[in-house]
């Protein structure tokens, strides 16, 4: 009996410390970075696979007609900056407009320069909505010929979302989160260890559970 109340100690303390800290990372460093430089998470579509450019050493993916980004159960709360960088690849005459659709809604349309240029745009807040979807429609495509015939809309090389403000973690990955650190804290309360052990270890736990989850696409992945 002692061991099994250890354990429900452990679990119990350990969930609830693994809420504190996965609302405390996340509230830290909400932003969501893509610079291409790797496979892309499932929350983007439309966009190809990265390629890199060996003399400059950049990397940069190529969207289609349009490209998507979707984040469940994001805090709406707070005013959103979208930052991007981005370039036609085409003379100028040639270049697409790119329009930014926040829930089906265009919001900011700018022409994309044959060169890198950067883009910024605010996305209201909306407090009676949870969760964001943003798309980035452009006005025309072209195909680079026989050998790769996609029908490309422009490059881009990084795309930034911060909040103006402080928010708060999706549920389902403050959930997931408890859940796991609970199992693994009492794991090591039954393992018979002392009281003070099977505390510092699920502490330690949570804590690295919760750095995970709440960095970048974490909290959006389904667990």
């Amino acid at each position: 009996m002692n061991a099994v109340g250890r354990a429900a100690a452990a679990a119990m303390l350990a969930a609830l410390m693994a809420a504190a800290w996965s609302a405390l990372f996340y509230a830290w460093h909400p932003a969501l970075l893509l610079e291409f430089d790797r496979d892309l998470p499932r929350n983007v579509s439309g966009l190809y696979p990265v390629e890199r450019d060996e003399p400059s050493r950049l990397t940069f993916a190529w969207t289609g007609e349009e490209a998507v980004l979707r984040l469940p159960a994001l805090d709406r709360r707070v005013t959103w900056t979208l930052d991007l960088r981005m370039r036609g690849g085409r003379p100028a005459a040639d270049n697409p407009d790119v329009a930014v659709v926040v829930d089906g809604v265009t919001i900011s349309t700018h022409r994309a320069l044959p060169d890198w240029s950067d883009v910024r745009v605010t996305i209201p807040a909306r407090a009676e909505r949870r969760g964001l979807t943003i798309g980035l429609r452009s006005s025309v495509t072209f195909v680079p010929g026989a050998a790769d015939p996609r029908p490309l809309g422009v490059m881009l090389d990084r795309l930034l979302l911060a909040a103006d403000g402080i928010v708060v973690i999706p549920r389902a990955a403050l959930v997931a989160t408890s859940v796991a650190s609970a199992a693994m804290g009492a794991a090591i309360a039954l393992l018979g260890v002392t009281a003070g052990s099977a505390i510092g270890g699920a502490v330690l736990l949570s804590a690295a559970a919760a750095a995970i989850v709440a960095r970048g696409f974490g909290p959006f992945t389904d667990y």
